[in-house]
């Protein structure tokens, strides 16, 4: 075992020299205990947050028409030969907007449309504006289809596609980010999801657009409920999901691209992108049976990937005197590969805190007044590479505490107050290449240096055995 200090900036490097080209590399600096309240902030911390809406009221068919401003994350695209609406989006960034596949490359179109054929408008409302106060339009850099898009299978599987926005969009109230829903998050028994676009209506043929948005509650089921449906069984996957409405209400042609939201935290997620629904015998939308949506849980890692073309995510708040850290701070940040909370108060830190950030890789809480950590802490944070949690106030690590982290390549915790450790903590990380456990209660200042894993445990058992 090698005991060595400070090997940080190794992640970095590994993360920006393996490609050619220049990244941009975006550091989110923001304090955690400005975005509990879910409110707008104002200043530099703004554009940080996702998922701010204005109240909601309880498309289509049977919808209620929504207020002005009421979804700051809708997106409209339109042609630009004629101007016409024919899908929605939804905004997950100040650059990125999420839509589905088939917006972009229907079913047996060979080539999907090009940025320069279509537009974007933000803030928008009402569609028959040509110039509407508070919207603005957006022009599309590039577009990313699922490479899992088949254009020539009738099943809707893989039916994403993800826009990048010419330079950055402002933030106001009427335009604002949605956060995605991840695995990690937790659904009710009977979860509903809000659906909002400008699809037709009821007294509309499907090929007509209603002019205001409306939005209406589906409920999601199981896609084991889905698939009694013989035909339905046919369009879906494992990665999409089906959700149905009440009293004859449901999503439409036009509301394709559009998402199915769901509010945690007091935050709106994009749970689900709008692909199919079926149509009746008279060429209407047959809102008795199930709609499609693609499952945007399950593309977390692709959608990570393309935007960390442009960031990769870093949480820093550095002598801040923040004192409390919770689940709820770290909700909409799943991307985030880095956390740094060093030099604070932190006494305690809940199982839960980072459930929703399944891409951790470093976690520094160095100079905190930390006395314990739960078993569960890390049981989401498979990819956690390096941990600094010296000079905190430490006094037993229980031998499961990393039993999830195998990828786990440093842990330097010297400076505590550590009197017990339980050397199974070591057993799962067979990738451990450096750790420092120093200036303990157990250990010594003068502790030994080795490469012997074996007399590193004996050590252990020795000093700091239960």
């Amino acid at each position: 075992m090698i005991f060595t200090k400070f090997r940080t900036l190794r992640l970095f490097l590994k993360m920006i020299s393996n490609v050619a080209v220049v990244l941009k590399f975006l550091v989110i600096l923001f304090a955690i205990t400005q975005i509990q309240s879910g409110h707008l902030v104002e200043g530099p911390n703004a554009e940080n947050q996702c998922g701010v809406s204005l109240s909601a009221s309880g498309l289509m068919y049977n919808g209620k028409v929504v207020k002005r401003s009421q979804w700051p994350f809708l997106v409209v695209l339109m042609y630009t030969a004629d101007g016409k609406f024919f899908c929605g989006g939804t905004l997950i960034s100040r650059s990125h907007v999420l839509t589905a596949a088939h917006c972009l490359q229907e079913k047996s179109q060979e080539t999907p449309l090009t940025p320069s054929e279509f537009v974007l408008h933000l803030g928008k409302y009402n569609l028959s504006a040509l110039y509407e106060r508070g919207s603005i339009t957006v022009f599309p850099e590039k577009i990313k289809i699922h490479p899992n898009w088949n254009i020539h299978q009738e099943k809707y599987d893989s039916d994403i596609a993800l826009i990048k926005i010419v330079g950055n969009v402002p933030l106001r109230s009427n335009i604002y980010p949605a956060c995605l829903w991840t695995s990690a998050l937790e659904m009710k028994n009977a979860p509903t999801g809000t659906v909002i676009g400008w699809g037709a209506t009821e007294d509309q043929l499907t090929t007509q657009n209603q002019l205001i948005p409306r939005q209406i509650e589906l409920k999601i089921v199981t896609n084991e409920v889905c698939y009694e449906d013989e035909f339905m069984g046919s369009l879906i996957s494992s990665r999409t999901f089906c959700a149905i409405g009440e009293n004859g209400s449901g999503p439409c042609k036009g509301d394709s691209g559009g998402g199915s939201y769901m509010k945690d935290n007091s935050k709106w997620f994009i749970k689900g992108i709008f692909s199919s629904s079926l149509f009746t015998d008279e060429g209407m939308c047959d809102v008795e049976r199930y709609s499609i949506f693609t499952d945007v849980s399950k593309f977390s890692n692709w959608i990570a990937k393309e935007m960390d073309i442009e960031t990769d995510m870093t949480c820093k708040a550095y002598e801040t005197k923040l004192k409390y850290i919770q689940r709820s701070d770290f909700s909409g940040f799943q991307f985030l590969t880095i956390i740094i909370m060093a030099k604070n108060e932190i006494v305690n830190i809940p199982a839960d805190t980072f459930y929703d950030v399944p891409g951790l890789e470093l976690l520094n809480l160095h100079g905190n007044q930390i006395a314990s950590f739960d078993v569960d802490l890390f049981i989401k944070s498979p990819k956690l590479v390096e941990f600094f949690a010296y000079k905190n106030q430490i006094e037993y690590l229980d031998g499961r505490l990393f039993r999830k982290n195998f990828y786990l390549e440093e842990i330097h915790m010297d400076f505590n107050k550590l009197k017990h450790i339980d050397v199974e903590l070591f057993t799962p990380l067979e990738r451990l290449i450096s750790a420092d456990f120093r200036h303990n209660t157990c250990i010594s200042e003068y502790f030994p240096e080795t490469k012997d894993f074996e007399s590193f445990k004996a050590i252990i058992v020795t000093n700091c055995s239960i």
